[in-house]
């Protein structure tokens, strides 16, 4: 069913009109006059686009729409009109031979002026002529290979020609003519095709992708290239038949999601946004609707752009009402390799679903002390979790369990949990993207659990034993102002896991810390809290704490800390209490 919804989304989309054309980018443009003379050589590459952040976006070649390509494999294969320096120059980067053989250069260019010989002969086009002209005489490729020497190249950048200043593969003659080409498979026993049901001949290799991971010349998504993964005595890709239309089509529509600069095919002037959330350096979400949905193409702002998104969820001119918002969401989660594109999970929902679960997602990431119109990031809250920040020490699914939550709310696994809790033990500390994830595990779990701001009324002893370290920490910081290491940055680790061992120790140190405590900053105050909080413990403190309560202690001591620093007065813990604390770096404590 997944397959065959990116079938026709590739259909609905207008992406396989021409099923013989597709698009890529072409880095070179080779501008010949119509003897075939060399005239001069063209970069298509964008200028870089600098972000809201200032930081320049990678160049990227324009994208063309151009004779599909065979596919290359260790064999020699041309491509028709538009292919790489090997076989369009004989050349690679290095000015050297394809290979170690010293033919196989010469091989390949030939192999691309024999399909253009041929085209030429059988079209009688003018500026085809001129391209084979040029293509047969030495001198003047020499003039485009010194000129293309001058800049950085790589050897997957693809080249195109132009006559007089017309690109050849936009000429209707010359894409009728390869239109009109069979490209179809020889005739062997039909199958059933597993996307579309019917009897046809199933392709034997699937278009590449270009999946963040994998190696930069694609892989296909559906490959058996070992017999480990054939079974029934099938080979290959009879394993899963699927005819040269529905691959062709589903080929289109993945990478239609993936690429930010796909050309509308009714005005190729526009692209069509983009459909992907790319996760980690190999793991990307990649999704889609079956009907047209106004927020499609900014799904992807909640990585970089969260604030973007939730103002035009809310907005009342974009908004929606959800009960019409029947339309079925189709989420993909891969993850680029060697061989093929790993196809981790595979989800379905409706927009309705998708609307209300940012809704959801939203409000369980504010969190006192920041606005709320300003959630975090997504890869803010993934980089929290991962040692150093860096992506790619995380479990491979993780980051593709925190983006359903927030599209699907997919009950979040207990690896995040335990993730974020040892990454608090470790750096010694509780940062707002981890109790941001702590308040986003817990709302789908116990959604009792407070989130966003201090709760007094919930009396879970994993919750108080973090609003009771925070009280000790602030304490301690009032008494000895500028200690060099902290309550926290000795003993979070053990008083987040071990409290009966630790608490009783720390209790004896408040004692002699808060006569120390400026008259000005209200000791009794702090003492009077400091019991209050106590009194919702049993007679003896818990020996240990499980990982939900590791995550609550998080919690609580995050609360509590960021109450201190309210700029409203923080409520009085009794009656008897004469004076209250204000917070806010603007107020007095």
């Amino acid at each position: 069913m997944i397959l065959a919804s990116l079938r026709n989304l590739a259909i609905r989309e207008g992406l396989v009109s021409e099923p013989t054309f597709e698009s890529k980018g072409v880095r070179w443009v080779i501008h010949i006059d119509k003897w075939g003379d060399f005239v001069s050589l063209e970069s298509t590459l964008s200028d870089p686009v600098s972000d809201e952040k200032g930081r320049k976006a990678r160049p990227q070649p324009v994208m063309m729409s151009i004779p599909r390509r065979c596919g290359k494999t260790s064999n020699i294969a041309a491509d028709f009109l538009i292919d790489k320096s090997e076989y369009v120059l004989g050349i690679t980067p290095e000015g050297k031979s394809v290979s170690k053989k010293a033919d196989k250069a010469e091989k390949c260019r030939q192999a691309f002026l024999d399909l253009m010989s041929r085209a030429s002969r059988e079209t009688d086009f003018p500026p085809l002529h001129a391209a084979v002209a040029f293509l047969a005489r030495d001198e003047q490729r020499e003039l485009c290979i010194a000129e293309l020497n001058k800049s950085k190249w790589a050897s997957n950048d693809l080249f195109t020609f132009a006559c007089d200043l017309k690109q050849l593969q936009g000429d209707p003659d010359i894409r009728r003519w390869w239109s009109g080409q069979s490209r179809s498979d020889v005739e062997l026993e039909l199958r059933q095709c597993v996307i579309c049901g019917e009897r046809r001949t199933p392709v034997d290799v699937h278009d590449s992708l270009k999946v963040p991971g994998g190696v930069t010349s694609g892989v296909p998504l559906v490959s058996f290239n070992s017999p480990a993964f054939e079974k029934y005595g099938l080979s290959r890709n009879d394993n899963a038949p699927v005819c040269r239309t529905c691959m062709t089509a589903y080929v289109e529509g993945l990478r239609r999601c993936l690429n930010e600069r796909f050309p509308n095919p009714h005005d190729p002037t526009q692209m069509l946004g983009q459909q992907s959330v790319r996760l980690s350096s190999n793991t990307t979400a990649v999704y889609w609707t079956d009907t047209p949905w106004n927020m499609a193409g900014q799904l992807t702002w909640l990585l970089d752009r969260p604030s973007d998104l939730k103002a035009v969820l809310l907005s009342p001119r974009s908004g929606t009402q959800l009960e019409k918002l029947d339309g079925a969401f189709y989420c993909l989660i891969l993850t680029g390799a060697q061989g093929r594109a790993i196809l981790r999970s595979m989800h379905m929902g409706t927009v309705a679903q998708v609307e209300q679960a940012l809704h959801n997602y939203f409000a369980a990431l504010e969190l006192e002390g920041r606005d709320p119109a300003e959630p975090l990031p997504l890869y803010s809250l993934l980089k929290s979790l991962a040692p150093r920040e860096k992506l790619d020490r995380l479990p491979p699914n993780l980051p593709g369990d925190v983006f359903l939550n927030a599209v699907l709310q997919r009950p979040l696994p207990r690896l995040i949990l335990s993730a974020a809790v040892a990454r608090n033990r470790a750096e010694q500390k509780v940062t707002p993207a981890r109790a941001a994830l702590l308040q986003l595990c817990f709302s789908n779990h116990k959604p009792e659990v407070p989130h966003m701001s201090l709760d007094t009324e919930f009396r879970d002893p994993g919750y108080l034993f973090g609003r009771l370290f925070a009280v000790l920490e602030r304490v301690q910081s009032l008494a000895s102002p500028g200690v060099n290491a902290t309550i926290v940055d000795r003993f979070y680790g053990a008083a987040s896991t071990r409290p009966g061992t630790v608490f009783p120790q720390l209790i004896r140190l408040n004692q002699a810390h808060l006569p120390k405590v400026p008259a000005s900053r209200s000791p009794d105050w702090y003492r009077k809290l400091t019991g209050e909080i106590m009194d919702g413990f049993p007679s003896q403190f818990a020996p240990t704490l499980d990982l939900p309560q590791q995550g609550l202690f998080a919690l609580g001591y995050y609360h509590q800390r960021q109450a201190f620093y309210r700029k409203a007065p923080i409520p009085q813990v009794s009656a008897e209490t004469t004076t209250t604390e204000t917070g806010g770096e603007g107020g007095t404590q």
